[in-house]
Formats: structure tokens, C-alpha cells, sequence
């Protein structure tokens, strides 16, 4: 009677270990990867992801330079000057030649497009910009970490340069004298256009 006893104590036990390893062995394992694999991603982007971003930004700030210079063959004020658009919506409502998502991702509140906020510089190395010879064009991530790390910022000669701002990047409205060896900014990667 009492080895009948003993191994009705030990059934409850084994199952308990039974479900205990189970639940070692098996699910929490297939919750970390599932965790790893559908969370994290969703709110750390990989580096990946990142890189085509930026491929993204620079891309759309070619397209606007390519826009910009559409723009100018055309005296659309017909006051007899040629001069480039001053704004991404005039760009975009005479040349449909950037994406419309870029003219809606205009300035802070704008709605952010391929992870970027854009503004039209004011300044070009201090001086306000001349819009008959020039324009200049800056790009932030719209959530710094999340939809990009990198500014851009483009000018008349067509060069885009990128830095890291870091989470505090606000618009660039001053584009600096030459980018490549502005202290302040640290522009340090280019591409050619």
C-alpha cells in the first residue's frame, strides 16, 4: 500500500516536470525567436534597411535637382527670368517631376516620405538664397533610429552630402559654404548626382 501511495506522489510531480521542461525546451525558446524575429525589427530597423533609406533620400534629392532644372527652361511667371521653383509644391505642381509624397513630406508636420522630412534652405553659405541662380534643399529622418540616421542636404551643383546629426537633427536652413568641411555639421559622405 505504501509503494502505491509513493508513486501516486511521483505522478504529479513528473507531470509537473514534464510541463515544466516542455515549456523550457520548447515554447520559451519559440518566443524569443518569434520576438527577435517580428518585434525587434519593427522597432530597431537593420542596418539594411537603413542603407536603402539613405539610397532612398539620395535618390528623391537627385530627382529634385533634375525637377529644379526642368523648372528653370520654363519662365513660368512670365516676367522674362529664368529661375528655379522655391518650393517643393510649385516644383511639383508645374513639373510632376518629384514624388508627390516628397512635396507632402514638406517641413516638420509634413508626412514623412521613404523616412525623410524635407525644407528648402533659406541661406546658402549666409546669404539669402538667390532662387534665379540657386536653390538648396535639406533632408532629416522623419524619426531618427527609425526611418533613417542621416541628413542630406543638395545644392544648385548638384553634389548630395550626408551626416549623422544624431536624434536632435533639425533642418539645415543655412547650406554651408562648403559642406564637406563645415565643423558644425561634419558632412562627411557625398554622392555625385
Amino acid at each position: 500500500m505504501q509503494a502505491t501511495r509513493l508513486s501516486e506522489e511521483a505522478r504529479p510531480r513528473s507531470r509537473r516536470l514534464y510541463w515544466f521542461l516542455t515549456l523550457c525546451i520548447f515554447v520559451l525558446p519559440v518566443s524569443v525567436i518569434l520576438f527577435f524575429g517580428l518585434v525587434v525589427p519593427k522597432l530597431w530597423p537593420s542596418r539594411a534597411t537603413l542603407v536603402r533609406r539613405l539610397d532612398d533620400g539620395v535618390a528623391v534629392m537627385r530627382k529634385y535637382c533634375a525637377a529644379q532644372e526642368a523648372y528653370k527652361k520654363t519662365d513660368w511667371n512670365g516676367d522674362g527670368k529664368l529661375a528655379y521653383a522655391t518650393s517643393l509644391a510649385e516644383l511639383y505642381s508645374r513639373t510632376k517631376m518629384i514624388p508627390e509624397g516628397m512635396m507632402r513630406a514638406h517641413g516638420r508636420n509634413g508626412t514623412p516620405y521613404k523616412g525623410y522630412l524635407f525644407l528648402e534652405c533659406k541661406t546658402m553659405a549666409a546669404k539669402k538664397i538667390n532662387w534665379k541662380h540657386d536653390y538648396a534643399l535639406c533632408a532629416i529622418p522623419a524619426t531618427y533610429g527609425k526611418t533613417a540616421v542621416i541628413s542630406l542636404i543638395v545644392n544648385t551643383n548638384g553634389t548630395v552630402f550626408a551626416a549623422d546629426l544624431g536624434p536632435k537633427g533639425t533642418f539645415d536652413e543655412d547650406y554651408p559654404e562648403d559642406p564637406a568641411l563645415d565643423e558644425d555639421w561634419s558632412w562627411t559622405e557625398e554622392w555625385e548626382s
